[in-house]
């Protein structure tokens, strides 16, 4: 049904009545008002989203630093590939303008003792150079020179230019306080000395660091090796084979001769190899 609303006038006090008209519903509410939508992604959504990066942060760079890896990986060999020699067609590897040298051919021309013109004819004459550092006046030098004497004889020693070539040589390297004492230490031996007045002498010691006690402060050296010293030198590589030979010598007797050789043909196999 219609209502009815009655109105007082302020002034006079009469009512004025209004009708309105009937509606389903005595009082329309406003309608309630939406939030306005931002543009992009919802809250909701964008909060999902930082969620889920900072949970995860962590593997995501670890997995573009791989990828980037991987790639500059492949590009990276495959330009080694390319400038890399070819070693299943090796022949496509070799510049022919160039001659091919076999180092186990080759002749060397310069040897560590070719410096010393005192130690030549040893080195040419015989398979096995010993260099004995001792003196006359040494008391551990007299059993060592003994030795030598009764352990090589003639037909294995290399005599003084007799040109003939032997297994073995002897060189003896003094510190002889005089030429009087060193003429008569090898008198009646089986020995290549290196002369007394040569400068090569001191010069030896100096190489091998090895002297008397007596010859430091004029040698200035770090001695390495006193004497009686033996130092078996191969006379084709002149590489050392043993700084031992004293001891060798003391304990084999005879089949010294035999152990310098084994050494000898194992250091040159290996080298060749």
């Amino acid at each position: 049904m219609p209502r009815v609303i009655q109105r007082r006038g302020i002034s006079s006090g009469s009512s004025t009545s209004t009708v309105l008209p009937s509606t389903n519903q005595d009082i329309i509410p406003d309608a309630p008002s939406r939030p306005r939508r931002r543009s992009g992604l919802s809250l909701s959504t964008s909060t999902k989203i930082k969620t889920y990066f900072g949970r995860w942060r962590w593997a995501i760079i670890i997995f573009s630093v791989s990828i980037i890896l991987f790639i500059t990986w492949i590009f990276v060999g495959s330009n080694n590939a390319q400038s890399s020699p070819n070693w299943n067609h090796p022949d496509e590897n070799v510049d022919s303008s160039k001659p091919i040298i076999d180092s186990r051919h080759v002749v060397q021309t310069s040897l560590p003792l070719s410096k010393f013109s005192d130690l030549s004819y040893a080195l040419q004459n015989s398979d096995l150079v010993a260099l004995y550092f001792a003196a006359s006046w040494c008391p551990m030098s007299t059993p060592v020179s003994h030795l030598l004497d009764s352990t090589f004889g003639e037909n294995v020693v290399l005599l003084t230019h007799d040109g003939k070539r032997k297994t073995l040589s002897i060189v003896y390297i003094s510190s002889d306080k005089t030429i009087d004492e060193f003429n008569g230490y090898i008198r009646n031996r089986n020995w290549i000395a290196v002369p007394y007045e040569s400068s090569q002498r001191n010069l030896l010691k100096r190489h091998f660091s090895t002297c008397a006690k007596r010859e430091l402060v004029e040698l200035d050296i770090d001695r390495m090796h006193e004497i009686p010293t033996i130092i078996v030198i191969d006379s084709a590589t002149h590489g050392i084979i043993t700084f031992n030979g004293v001891n060798d010598l003391e304990t084999l007797g005879e089949e010294s001769l035999e152990h310098w050789k084994d050494i000898q043909s194992w250091t040159r196999t290996a080298k060749v190899e």
